[in-house]
């Protein structure tokens, strides 16, 4: 079964479409056997030949989101700026927060590492550079998300933040 409103396959027993939020047999753009578009006068499918029947869609309700407000969340505290938009950004967050993670546990080896070496607290007893390749590595983790969050956020127009969570 396929969304009459936007076209996207409907798995099992569904009273919205998990992408648009309209009913899965409102809407007129769409066949709900084949999902290929549909001409408005026509009464069957032109390529399955299901019969169709025109119903307005009803979408669910509009949560505006501020674009404004989604810049300043990935000014300030990158990754996390997904958290404003999980519908849509649910993957992205969980991603970021997972390499975010390991690149922190490669910080803290790293730095148990040079730690490790000291003979006495605060004093090393000889200079070591193997520590400084992970250190650089999760730093460079750790920037690339809070670029790739900035970048993903600017790439979006307004409408995707206005029409929140109902944009494709």
């Amino acid at each position: 079964m396929f969304c009459r409103n936007c076209g996207t396959k409907i798995v099992g027993p569904a009273e919205q479409c998990f992408l648009c939020r309209s009913e899965p047999l409102s809407g007129n753009a769409f066949c709900s056997g084949c999902g290929c578009p549909t001409p408005y006068p026509v009464k069957n499918c032109l390529k399955c030949l299901t019969p169709l029947v025109y119903v307005a869609a009803r979408t669910s309700i509009v949560k505006p989101k501020s674009k404004t407000m989604a810049i300043l969340l990935a000014l300030l505290l990158g990754l996390f700026t997904w958290l404003y938009t999980y519908k849509q950004d649910a993957r992205k967050f969980w991603l970021g927060l997972g390499l975010t993670i390991l690149s922190l546990i490669v910080f803290l080896a790293a730095l148990g590492f040079v730690l490790g070496d000291a003979a006495a607290p605060g004093t090393l007893t000889h200079l070591n550079a193997n520590w400084l390749l992970p250190m650089m590595v999760s730093f460079m983790i750790v920037s690339a998300l809070w670029i790739w969050s900035l970048l993903d956020v600017l790439r979006k127009n307004n409408d995707w933040y206005t029409q929140y969570p109902n944009f494709p």
